[in-house]
């Protein structure tokens, strides 16, 4: 199937628009893909791409999963099964969630500084049953065996500042005591031992900000009640046990791809559709609005410097153009007037070209005793 929709409008245009309605399961759309054994040709289920040259926003896949039932709702759900390495999700560029990110265990993967063609570095995520903020830093004590750390002004209103917590270690190699104690409002605190000595310290403080207690989960929870099923394992492997039978969309897709080619399917029980005389508008269709106005803001903030950057460097360009351009006009009127005056060469140049005539020149003898160099020069001479 090849679907096409394009228009100078500005409205809605869709190249495919699949509604499924009614009782039963239901699959607004299917798709499958399939290479035989030994292939090594890529093979997408479904390729999506999205490209504008406008200033709007650009979605390449947009999903919703709606509804006032009470079971659970994927937008979207990805699995990837089979031999051979698998990624349920492989994203190349920034990543934003809204919401809690669940996950079994964690780390960066990157190019390894020392050899980044031939090696990666990985490192764990660093997790805890508390949502903390960590700050860290060294401060310098005074001849009073004082010194002052200042905390980030935004500190008391995302912590529990109150149960805030600071591990201090002596630098240099004798050691001594350091103690601590805060402010009143808890935007610093102050640092207590040695007398000229440094310190570093360690703050630790567990989130308290709005959003972390509307998106925080108990740290234990008893399956059953809608979360995970009782009896189902995150992951059944670890603990000896075979893992969660995937469902078999391979042949599924293979028994209806099998229907349609043999017949195409009938759906008596649904009206015959009335002719669009225009594009159906879904009722999930993303809104105008963007989902991150703050990233929206910087977006335009950088696309305007960009055109700032742009618009000056053209007209640097312009500018050194006129210039060149000017250049050569003064140069052209110099040798037009030069070509009028006689005596004057119409090159380049201040005041007349000397001529020497090589006729009134007078050859000189090359005296014997004369060194070599000097008898290579007269013999230059004599030749022009």
């Amino acid at each position: 199937m090849v679907a096409s929709c394009g228009g100078a409008g500005t409205g809605h245009k869709y190249g495919v628009y699949a509604h499924a309605y009614g009782s039963g399961e239901k699959h607004a759309g299917h798709f499958f893909a399939e290479s035989p054994a030994g292939s090594t040709e890529r093979t997408n289920g479904v390729h999506v791409g999205a490209n504008s040259n406008g200033s709007g926003s650009v979605y390449g896949l947009t999903a919703f999963a709606v509804g006032s039932g009470t079971g659970p709702k994927y937008a979207l759900h990805c699995e990837a099964s089979g031999n051979g390495e698998k990624w349920a999700g492989f994203f190349v560029g920034n990543v934003h969630v809204n919401g809690i990110v669940s996950k079994s265990g964690g780390n960066f993967l990157i190019d390894h500084p020392l050899d980044p063609e031939n090696k990666t570095l990985r490192h764990s995520f660093v997790e805890s049953p508390e949502d903390l903020c960590l700050y860290r830093g060294k401060v310098q004590l005074d001849a009073a065996g004082q010194g002052t750390v200042r905390m980030p002004s935004y500190f008391a209103a995302l912590t529990r500042e109150e149960d805030a917590t600071v591990s201090l270690t002596a630098i240099g190699s004798k050691p001594f005591l350091a103690g601590y104690d805060w402010n009143r409002n808890f935007t610093a605190f102050t640092v207590h031992g040695e007398p000229g000595r440094e310190v570093s310290y360690l703050v630790l403080a567990d989130r308290d900000d709005p959003v972390i207690h509307q998106l925080r989960r108990p740290v234990e929870e008893k399956k059953g009640a809608g979360y995970f099923e009782k009896g189902q394992l995150l992951n059944p492997e670890a603990y000896g046990k075979a893992p969660k039978a995937a469902p078999d969309a391979v042949a599924t897709a293979r028994q209806t791809t099998a229907r349609m080619d043999c017949e195409p399917p009938t759906f008596a029980d649904l009206p015959a559709p009335p002719t669009p005389t225009a594009p159906p508008v879904s009722p999930w269709s993303p809104v105008a609005t963007p989902p991150f106005p703050a990233l929206e803001e910087e977006h335009k903030r950088m696309d305007e410097a960009w055109a700032r950057s742009r618009e000056e460097e053209r007209q640097r360009m312009q500018s050194f153009q006129q210039e060149e351009e000017r250049r050569r006009r003064q140069l052209e009127e110099a040798l037009a007037a030069r070509s009028q005056q006689p005596g004057q060469s119409p090159q380049e140049g201040s005041g007349p070209i000397e001529t020497v005539d090589a006729t009134t020149e007078t050859p000189i003898a090359t005296p014997e005793s004369a060194p070599p160099r000097r008898k290579k020069a007269i013999a230059d001479r004599k030749k022009r």
